[in-house]
């Protein structure tokens, strides 16, 4: 009997242990990124802000053609985590706003992401990459 304890116990704590590492490649959880391309001209400053209920906010600034912005993350047990963004833009004394959903944990979306959702912003909308079908497709337009 003392044995069969220790071994469970030996269990839980191996168990314990891989769900504490969450940079390991043995966390039980898929990790996502999120990745935004400015495709804008280089005289056009992009704001980001993008928000999880569960994680928090993810917020950045760019300037110029090409230009970057990225975030990872792991879904959590219920697979529920999801980012929404806003971004605005601005051509002379002219904003431009969009708001969409750029990840969501659904088997539609996921599968069209695959591990990157990858949004391309230009100034006609926003693009996104479907990894499905390999080929970027104009979901959202600006607000004016």
């Amino acid at each position: 009997m003392a044995r069969f304890v220790i071994l469970v116990q030996s269990v839980l704590l191996l168990v314990a242990m891989v769900f504490s590492m969450s940079e390991s490649r043995f966390y039980p959880f898929k990790k996502y990124r999120v990745l935004l391309v400015d495709n804008l001209p280089d005289s056009d400053e992009l704001d980001i802000q993008c928000t999880s209920d569960k994680i928090g906010n993810k917020d950045q600034t760019l300037n110029g053609f090409g230009q970057t912005f990225e975030f990872g993350f792991r879904e959590d047990y219920f697979g529920s985590i999801s980012f929404n963004c806003d971004l605005w833009y601005y051509s002379g004394d002219q904003e431009h706003h969009v708001n969409f959903n750029a990840f969501a944990n659904n088997k539609h979306f996921i599968t069209s992401c695959g591990d990157t959702c990858k949004w391309t912003v230009t100034v006609e909308g926003i693009h996104f990459y479907n990894a499905d079908k390999g080929e970027d497709e104009l979901l959202y337009q600006w607000d004016y």
